[in-house]
Parts: structure tokens; C-alpha cells; sequence
């Protein structure tokens, strides 16, 4: 039984990072729910029997309630965030729990790791298949399983070029894994290797770059101690090919278009991306100005776009954000400096002290692997998505079972039952509700949504008060709370059509400077023109 379920989670995480559907609102959700389902898979196996908590996921559980705290002292805006922040904490914390129990004898890690890297080696390959086919243009071979490019940055099905850049990066660790094991002839780790080096060069990811980097060095400084087979000039050899690759992919490119008369896809050099795109710098300077306004109980888990809105009139930008694009800034900007301390310093003592036990291949490539999302989640948001979170604890449930003897306590099975119970409901729930949302978006942008449709959305309050929003006449006389909380809402979601309509409430209801003040914040942040006549025109119409 525990073989089965392990497949089907296999399964389950094979589909969430290869399904092409991204729409919006959730571009993500149909990824999040499979990726849900296959923790849920391996919960099922300790329903069968206990599972041991051991000490250090003992003393984190302290932080696992802090969203549902939130909402309770009303700092969470919706109770849908604050469940569902909760859910992916929890599930990272048992995928810990979890990874480590079925490693706990040498042979059982060992084999557990062999079957993970192949998973990720299939699913690496044929995302560079996708790649491919995006990069070359090849319309023909689109279909259903297959997302249409968009941009000039291949991503397979993952809609997001640095996201998939990552993935590669752990397709690749495992490719490696194979050859350290000789589970592989090192011709086809060769091949393979600079196939899939070449495709993290196609999605032109910068922080691919700091990844390779860093890679390079841990290998070189744990090559001794975990008596790797790899050498330090086939590291070389590997990154020598991964700059080449960089540095030409340009000139390829041109080339193919040259002796084949089809366009493809257009490169930009790596002296262009390097010289580009320093939007990150802008966003650390007004989260840290954000976070020094609000330094003790921050604005919430999972709201960083309020913390933008708060720093605006002292840092203005013209980049709408809902993350910080670093994780240490994200965790202070939702927490509060004080509670984002003790986290912190949680969360790097405890990885300190899980590298000083690194000895062995496994706990190497399942570090590597780790390394490349967290290195990646310091310059943008990858843990947001449950498809890299969820498999990094795991990884870290791997590696913390090299330490064998560790005081621990047993989570009952009925513990187990009950919230596989709380989470499928959850989940069903969640769907429904995103589906009537969907359903009802286009009644509620034309005016004509009832209440007791906006009512029929039970747990996800997000939508349904979106609904609400998108269903209100902003002219209509509002009492000051009513304004107060739109003014938490639109912070939350600064869009343009947000902003802007919160700037029709506001002179709608006398408050003319502050309907300046919006409008001066979307001339900003969306490189607008609006004036103030153009909001007593629309009152006028």
C-alpha cells in the first residue's frame, strides 16, 4: 500500500508541474490542487501507521497557527488567505515529518531519493521537449498538453521562465544523482546534462546564473566528504558549457533562423540581461521602508501588496507587487520584526545544523536541490507555489534523516484521519467556490450580480467580496468603515481598475484630497494620466 500511494503522489507532482492550464484569476490553481492531492497521498500512508514528529518540527510548531492568529485579531483581510497560508505551512511541515520517517534506514533513503530523481529526470526532459517546440516555433506540434508561447523566454508548462529554469536546475541535480550511483552510463548523463544545461540558457534566467555559481562551489567544497565521483573539471567542463550556451544562444538562434527561413524565437544577449531589470532593487527599498512603518506585527501573511501601498507616498514605484521577491523580506513584511526574528532564526539555525551532518550523496544532492529554490526564492517568490514548497520539505525531511537518533514524539493516526478530512473538504470546497467565481465574474463586471449569487461562494471570501466590488456602484454614498475597508481591499490588490475605482468612492463621498492622493498613486505605479475631471466626468455621465 505504501508503494501505491507513493506512485500516485509521484503521479500527482508529475502532473502539477506539466499541466499547461494558467488562468486567471489563479493561474496556479489547478497546479496547487495537484499538488495538494499528492501530499495527500503520502498523509494516507500514516494513517496506516504513525507518524513521528521529531524535534526540531516540534519546536518550529510553534509558527504553524501564526495566519489563522492573524485573522483572529483582525490583521488578516480575508479568512480564505489566512486558511489557506495556514494549509501550506502545515503541509511543508509535514512534508519534513514525512520525508524523514521513509528515510530512516540507509537502504529506504536511498531508494526513496533514486525514485524521486527519476521522477524529476522524466519530467525534465519532456518539459525540454515543450521548451523546445516554444523556442523553435513549432505551432504545429502545439496542443492541448502543450502551453503556447508567450514573450521570448521559454517555460514548457510552467508559465513562468524562472520557475522553470529551477525545475531544470533539479532535473539536472538528478541527472547527477544518477552518475555519483551509476545508475546511468556517464555518456547519457553527459548528453543529458548538456541538454538540460542548455535549456536553462533558453529560458535566460539571471538567477540561473547565481544558482550555477553556487553549485559549483558546494560541490567543490563537499566533493571530500560525501567522496563524490564527480571531478572538479567536469564541474568546470559543465559550467564552461553553461556560459557558452549563455553567451551564444543569440548567435544559435540567428543561425537556425538563417539556414531554415523560420523565424524563432528572438534572444536578447546576456550583456542585455545583465544590464537589465533591476526593478528588485526598488522593491527591497520600499519593503524595508513598509516594514519600519508597521516593525511589530507587520500586515499579515501573504499582503505585502498593503505594505507597498503604506511605503508609496515615502518611496514611489511603478511596479505593482504582491511579493517582496525575497523570502526574508516577504516573512518580516507579514510577521513583524520581533515574531520574523525568532523565525529566521529558526528556520537558518536549523539548516545550519542540517549541513553540518551532510556526509553521504543523498543528503549532497538533496541540499543542491534545496539550495536552487531558496536561492531562487531570495530573488523572487517560488515557495509561494505549493509545486516547489511542498517538494523542498520533503528534500529537508530527507536530509534531516541523516541524524538517526533524535527525541520525537508520535502524531496519532486519528490526528492523521481527521486532517486529510479537514483538507479534502477544504479543497472541495475552494473548487466549487472558484468555479462559481468564475461563473459569476462577467455578471458582477456588468452590474447585475444579486446577493444571493455573491452569497453562494461559502469559504473563498476573497472572491466572493471581489465579487462584491466588481458588483458596486462606486458613486453611492458609503458610511466611513465601508471606506475604510475598501481602502484595505484596494491596498491589497492595487490594480489599476482597483485604484481607480477607489478614487471614485472617495470624491463620490466628499473626500476629494484623498481621491487626489489615489490618483496620483496610479499616474505613478501604472504610468497613468488621470486627472481629477476625469472623476467628475464620470459622475456626471
Amino acid at each position: 500500500m505504501k508503494a501505491l500511494l507513493l506512485v500516485l503522489s509521484a503521479i500527482l507532482f508529475a502532473w502539477a508541474w506539466m499541466v499547461p492550464v494558467h488562468r486567471t484569476p489563479w493561474t496556479t490553481f489547478h497546479s496547487e490542487i495537484l499538488s495538494f492531492s499528492a501530499v495527500l497521498s503520502i498523509c494516507l500512508i500514516f494513517v496506516l501507521r504513525p507518524l513521528t514528529i521529531r524535534k526540531p518540527q516540534l519546536i518550529g510548531a510553534i509558527f504553524l497557527l501564526l495566519p489563522m492568529g492573524q485573522w483572529l485579531f483582525g490583521q488578516q483581510l480575508y479568512l480564505s488567505n489566512a486558511l489557506l497560508c495556514t494549509a501550506y505551512i502545515v503541509m511543508f511541515w509535514l512534508m519534513i515529518a514525512m520525508g524523514d520517517q521513509l528515510s530512516q534506514t540507509t537502504a529506504a533513503r536511498e531508494n526513496l531519493f533514486k525514485w524521486g530523481c527519476l521522477l524529476l529526470f522524466v519530467v525534465a526532459l519532456a518539459s525540454c521537449f515543450i521548451a523546445m517546440v516554444q523556442w523553435l516555433h513549432l505551432s504545429p506540434l502545439y496542443g492541448p498538453y502543450m502551453s503556447a508561447l508567450k514573450g521570448n523566454r521559454p517555460y514548457a508548462n510552467f508559465a513562468q521562465p524562472n520557475n522553470f529554469a529551477t525545475f531544470l536546475t533539479m532535473g539536472l541535480l538528478a541527472t547527477l544523482y544518477c552518475f555519483e550511483k551509476r545508475h546511468l552510463p556517464a555518456v547519457w548523463v553527459s548528453l543529458f546534462a548538456a541538454l538540460f544545461i542548455f535549456s536553462i540558457a533558453l529560458t535566460q534566467s539571471r538567477t540561473s546564473w547565481v544558482v550555477a555559481l553556487f553549485l559549483l562551489l558546494y560541490c567543490w567544497g563537499f566533493r571530500k566528504r560525501a567522496s563524490l565521483r564527480i571531478k572538479p573539471w567536469q564541474l568546470l567542463l559543465g559550467l564552461t558549457w553553461f556560459v557558452l550556451c549563455v553567451v551564444y544562444l543569440p548567435v544559435i538562434t540567428t543561425t537556425i533562423t538563417t539556414w531554415t527561413g523560420q523565424p524563432i524565437t528572438h534572444t536578447v544577449s546576456a550583456v542585455e540581461r545583465a544590464s537589465s531589470g533591476y526593478l528588485r532593487l526598488d522593491m527591497w527599498k520600499q519593503s524595508l521602508i513598509a516594514i519600519f512603518q508597521q516593525p511589530w506585527f507587520g500586515y499579515g501573511w501573504n499582503q505585502t501588496g498593503m505594505a507597498q501601498i503604506a511605503a508609496f507616498d515615502h518611496y514611489p514605484s511603478n511596479e505593482w507587487y504582491k511579493s517582496a521577491h525575497n523570502i526574508v523580506l516577504d516573512l518580516v513584511i507579514w510577521n513583524g520584526i520581533p515574531i520574523a526574528i525568532v523565525l529566521l532564526s529558526y528556520l537558518s539555525l536549523w539548516m545550519v545544523w542540517l549541513q553540518k551532518g551532510v556526509r553521504d550523496v543523498v543528503s549532497v544532492f538533496a541540499s543542491l536541490m534545496v539550495a536552487a529554490i531558496l536561492i531562487h526564492a531570495l530573488l523572487e517568490y517560488p515557495i509561494h507555489y505549493a509545486y516547489f514548497l511542498l517538494p523542498m520539505g520533503f528534500l529537508l525531511g530527507v536530509i534531516q534523516a541523516q541524524y538517526p537518533k533524535l527525541p520525537a514524539w508520535t502524531l496519532p493516526r486519528p490526528v492523521m484521519a481527521l486532517w486529510i478530512v479537514i483538507v479534502v473538504v477544504c479543497m472541495t470546497v475552494f473548487s466549487l467556490d472558484y468555479t462559481r467565481y468564475k461563473t459569476l465574474n462577467i455578471a458582477a463586471s456588468n452590474g447585475q450580480l444579486s446577493s444571493k449569487d455573491q452569497h453562494s461562494i461559502v469559504l473563498l471570501d476573497q472572491f466572493k467580496q471581489r465579487l462584491w466590488w466588481l458588483n458596486t456602484d462606486p458613486y453611492q454614498k458609503r458610511s466611513i468603515e465601508e471606506i475604510q475597508y475598501i481602502q484595505r481591499m484596494v491596498a491589497q490588490s492595487a490594480s489599476y481598475y482597483d485604484l481607480l475605482k477607489y478614487a471614485k468612492v472617495l470624491f463620490a463621498n466628499g473626500q476629494v484630497q484623498e481621491a487626489r492622493h489615489q490618483i496620483w498613486i496610479i499616474n505613478t505605479l501604472h504610468n497613468k494620466n488621470i486627472s481629477l475631471q476625469d472623476l467628475e466626468q464620470k459622475t456626471t455621465s
